[in-house]
């Protein structure tokens, strides 16, 4: 039986180290997916190394289509938190995902992102 393209999760891993502000640390290109479709984006993220919660804890941006989404909640003390979105593949720019930091980061904090996509119509016959 072969296997469907459709079944395959789809991922991007990055992290950075001490990275900027407005650093991108991991992102989902446009030309892995179909113009047009939805799928179904999971992001997770942490930050480990050294870290002061004052600086680091909530220091996620996500952008959409490239359009600013907002801030993630994700605490400093290297616990992994999830998030799950719906997102349209609108052609519009050349990332339909993209997470990265907000301010920058305490020296020697390492933010780590994974982001996962699958078509949102994806069926167990598929």
């Amino acid at each position: 039986m072969a296997v469907s393209p459709r079944q395959t999760l789809i991922g991007s891993y990055g992290k950075a180290t001490s990275p900027g502000a407005a650093a991108t640390i991991a992102f989902y290109p446009l030309n892995l997916c179909q113009v047009g479709a939805t799928y179904n984006v999971t992001v997770s993220l942490y930050v480990d190394g050294t870290v002061a919660a004052a600086t680091d804890d909530d220091n996620w941006r996500v952008f959409i289509n490239s359009i600013y989404y907002g801030t993630l909640m994700a605490p400093s003390n290297g616990s992994v938190v999830t998030y799950n979105f719906v997102v349209n593949a609108d052609g519009s720019n050349n990332n339909i995902f993209t997470i990265g930091s907000l301010n920058a980061a305490t020296a020697g904090a390492v933010y780590h992102a994974q982001i996962t996509v699958t078509p949102a119509d994806l069926s167990p016959t598929d």
